[in-house]
């Protein structure tokens, strides 16, 4: 691949004629196998074919062309004819799942915002809707299921492979083929169903449904939750198989080397996540899980071998409200970071049960009582459970980014009081099963296990309660860091270090209340989401005149900046709002009022962590 401008346009002419096989293994035993088997099937039987496939065109072994040629591979994908994606040789029962799936793409269509609607023309018209139950028998079901199950799409490299194809891509099993835009359609409709057949279903679903809702606008911190969980011979690839898709900010701060250790590809990584974006996002990674680490890096080292078992973020609590990071990188493995010492967990509640979905069954057993008494941030400490256990998603706090969507938006969330209400009848003062009831579908309920699995409950000295890693243990502190949405749990190193034992939620401690006080009555924070939940727009709701305004109001009025209306790219913080300096021009992401020198005024004591 000259740099050659000659040379360069004709390898960019061949490229648009070339199709780029997806999906083959790296081990060279195997490969040879399995390439023997894909090229059999692939091949034309009248004329040529010319394709590109990584374990023939790339010397593995050569680490200096490693490195070029990983760093080409998103041009390679963006400029190939088409994508191939290679699930394996077929059979009786993945050609029904094909012709499933094929059909089902057929009778919906996917909007811009990642809305279902009818296909124009459909031969079934319903299908579309997250409440209609599509009329499959067992033997369908378990075929599509076994096609999920594929390996093809347990690797990390997938992620990029179809998400920079264009759209004559396709999914190929044996002969069978189903073009990747349709697959995506099939996949989304099925991951938004209320009813599916089984739990291990739904997980597999919800993970391809990740897969097919890509956002070129995301930030990486959500970006990188999409390869936990899938395999790669090269655990560098966990950071160099996302290259193509970091934004180009980022990707500059982030060059292949695999003559680096692991350990420190993802240190670097880390490091260039902080740099780049003025966030703690790249922390949101840390989970002390309580059995170990893959890697032997410092605490503030996301493990993207052994990522967080949980699997249903709690970010979205506004904790550090607009701010910015303050972080300094002490060679080699200290990590400091300003924040406050909020509270220190004293009881920690037995684990949910390990068992997917029986989060709330844990619940029950523990017999809690006197949840009426009042709670330190306000309401009723079954307030505060009901909002801990759902991690604070009701209908007064999440939005659709676009207000005319509330009706129409994948999941109807319930108020606070109707999910305080089914929890008194169906958790807490009862031993029958857990029913659907008004706006808590199976769909919200499933969420809420998700936010209690591999988590624990904990209570503070202070009086609150929260949710937690596996890991942490009594004594730990609750601290709020500039620039990082969650609550972060600390473990003293009792020599001046603090150990991440990872993010934690607590009712009390959302919406930079331990920054800035609470609101005023009767303020609070409304979050309007995209629908794929990964851009956030906070507001502040006013719910007795109604007003909805984007200035907090316990910070006072702007000076010397402006709010500017810019669109949101992939190189913005998860959260963030733009300002102008009115006299430089200078463009920041974070609210100038929420500067380390402004809150100090504002009299927060704040203490540097040194984090390892």
């Amino acid at each position: 691949m000259s740099k050659h401008p000659v040379r360069a346009n004709r390898l960019s002419k061949q490229c648009r004629r070339r199709s780029r096989l997806a999906g083959l293994p790296m081990r060279p035993g195997k490969a040879r196998k399995n390439l023997a088997v894909a090229l059999h099937h692939l091949r034309y039987q009248d004329k040529p074919r010319l394709l590109w496939i990584d374990a023939i065109c790339i010397n593995q072994e050569d680490t200096a062309e490693r490195n070029a040629q990983v760093q080409r591979m998103p041009h390679l994908y963006r400029l190939a004819h088409r994508v191939v994606v290679w699930l394996g040789p077929g059979s009786r029962q993945s050609k029904l799942a094909i012709s499933t799936l094929r059909f089902l793409a057929d009778q919906v269509q996917v909007t811009r915002e990642n809305h279902l609607v009818g296909m124009p023309g459909a031969a079934e018209g319903d299908w579309y809707h997250n409440n209609y139950d599509l009329p499959y028998g067992d033997e369908t079901w378990r075929a599509i299921f076994r096609l999920f199950q594929r390996l093809w799409f347990t690797r990390v490299w997938v992620v990029q492979e179809v998400n920079l194809a264009n759209a004559r891509a396709i999914v190929q099993c044996g002969h069978d083929e189903v073009l990747w835009v349709a697959f995506r359609r099939a996949a989304l409709c099925l991951s938004t169903k209320y009813h599916l057949p089984s739990k291990d279903f739904r997980g597999e679903v919800a993970s391809i449904a990740g897969l097919a809702t890509y956002d070129r606008e995301a930030a990486y911190s959500q970006l990188v939750i999409s390869i936990y969980n899938r395999d790669c011979s090269n655990q560098r690839d966990r950071v160099y198989g996302l290259l193509g898709l970091m934004s180009e900010g980022l990707r500059k701060r982030v060059p292949a080397d695999y003559s680096l250790s692991v350990e420190d590809v993802y240190k670097s990584a880390t490091l260039a996540q902080i740099e780049h974006f003025g966030r703690l996002d790249a922390l949101r990674g840390c989970s002390d899980s309580g059995y170990g680490r893959a890697i032997d890096a410092p605490s503030w080292v996301p493990d993207l071998i052994l990522p967080p078992p949980t699997i249903e973020s709690i970010r979205q609590q506004f904790s550090a409200g607009m701010s910015r990071c303050l972080a300094r990188h002490i060679e080699p493995d200290i990590l400091e970071v300003a924040g406050v010492k909020a509270d220190i967990i004293t009881t920690i509640r037995p684990e949910f049960s390990e068992a997917m979905g029986d989060g709330l069954e844990t619940v029950r057993g523990w017999h809690l009582e006197n949840l009426e008494r009042p709670y330190p941030g306000g309401g009723s400490l079954l307030d505060a459970l009901a909002m801990t256990l759902c991690a604070m998603r009701v209908d007064e706090r999440l939005c659709p980014l676009k207000v005319e969507e509330r009706h129409s938006w994948l999941l109807r969330l319930p108020t606070l009081e109707e999910w305080r209400d089914y929890l008194q009848k169906y958790v807490l003062q009862s031993d029958g099963s857990l029913e659907e009831e008004g706006p808590v579908s199976a769909l919200y309920i499933s969420s809420v296990e998700n936010v209690l699995f591999q988590r624990k409950l904990f209570f503070t000295a202070g009086g609150s309660i929260g949710l937690g890693p596996q890991g942490m243990e009594p004594g730990d502190i609750v601290t709020v860091v500039v620039g990082y949405d969650a609550p972060i749990i600390l473990r003293n190193n009792l020599d001046g270090t603090y150990h991440v034992v990872g993010e934690g939620l607590v009712y009390g401690f959302h919406d930079a209340i331990c920054l800035l006080g609470p609101l005023p009555e009767p303020w609070g924070v409304q979050i309007f989401l995209n629908t794929t939940g990964d851009a956030s727009v906070y507001r502040y709701h006013n719910p007795k005149t109604g007003q909805l305004v984007d200035d907090d109001p316990r910070l006072p009025p702007l000076d010397g900046w402006r709010r500017v209306d810019v669109d949101r790219t992939a190189d913005d913080p998860e959260t963030c709002q733009h300002f102008e300096n009115l006299s430089t021009g200078e463009v920041v992401n974070y609210d100038p009022r929420m500067s380390l020198m402004a809150l100090e005024r504002r009299g927060c004591a704040f203490k540097t962590f040194r984090l390892s």
